[in-house]
């Protein structure tokens, strides 16, 4: 995220200074267009996980030799819903030991996403603060800050 963020604010900087129009909203638009390219592909995951091991691996375009993670460093999973044009659909988000959520799993992409659930093998913090801010937060960053609000 950090090379396409500095190449988007490079490119605005570009156009800040520059005096041409035409250059400058060529700039903008194809600046923002790979700031959504990026926002779509990081959710494209190819998602492979080991049970025996307890690890997942997963392959995307922007990882393309695949990134390994253990179930041992992450504390539990939350599962929300999320809202789209096609639908309403789950999604998982693993947390770590200090209670931020790190990976999502889009159950958009994967028809077998209770599956996929049920094998990470990892425990499900179900009360936890979770408002509108929170929602918007986790939808566009994929992090946020999970306060639990009792036992689980």
């Amino acid at each position: 995220m950090s090379s396409l963020m500095f190449l988007f604010l490079l490119g605005l900087r570009l156009v800040l200074t520059e005096c041409n129009f035409k250059n400058s909203a060529i700039t903008m638009f194809f600046g923002f267009l790979l700031l959504v390219i990026y926002i779509i592909m990081k959710d494209f995951k190819y998602i492979r996980i080991n049970t025996s091991e307890k690890t997942m691996k997963w392959f995307s375009p922007l990882k393309p030799f695949g990134k390994t993670t253990r179930f041992s460093n992450y504390v539990g999973v939350i599962q929300s819903t999320e809202y789209g044009s096609g639908g309403d659909y789950k999604t998982a988000h693993l947390v770590d030991q200090s209670m931020y959520t790190r990976v999502k799993i889009n159950g958009l992409f994967y028809t077998n996403f209770d599956e996929m659930f049920e094998a990470l093998e990892l425990k499900e913090i179900k009360r936890y603060e979770f408002g509108f801010w929170k929602y918007i937060k986790l939808l566009f960053t994929g992090k946020i800050k999970i306060i639990t609000t009792s036992k689980n």
